[in-house]
Parts: C-alpha cells; structure tokens; sequence
C-alpha cells in the first residue's frame, strides 16, 4: 500500500506593505513557482517565507532606485 503523500506547511512571516495612491492598485502581486500571490497593501498579513524575501528584495530595489535618481543632479 502507497504512503500517504505528507505536505509540509511552509514558514510564514508578518510583513505590511505601506499604502500607495489613490489610483494604484492597493495590492502587491508576487509569482513564486508558477503561483501568484495577491499581498494587500496597508494591512498586517501573514505570508510564506519565500513571498516574504521577494517582497522585501523588492522594497530594497526601488529605494536604491530612489536613491540613485535623487543623487542626478537635476538639469534645467
């Protein structure tokens, strides 16, 4: 007789994703393994590790894009 197929609960983490604007969509949509995730902004949510880690690599990346572009000096 075959075993039962066990599946193992992933980590999850806390994150809250600051709000955007008005006329932004108030969510944030992660792909990890050919499944999307749907991260709401301006709310405390519990998420698997891994979506956490994107998440947050992704916040780093558009500040050190802030801060590069902030660092050009403006012309005009």
């Amino acid at each position: 007789m075959a075993e039962p197929k066990v599946t193992k609960k992933p980590e999850m983490k806390q994150i809250r994703l600051p709000r955007k604007g008005a006329n932004d969509d108030n969510y944030e949509l992660v792909g990890l393994n050919g499944k999307m995730y749907q991260v709401p902004c301006g709310k405390t949510v519990e998420v698997p590790a891994a979506v956490y880690e994107l998440l947050i690599r992704q916040q780093n990346a558009r500040d050190a894009l802030l801060d590069a572009q902030e660092s050009i000096p403006n012309e005009g």
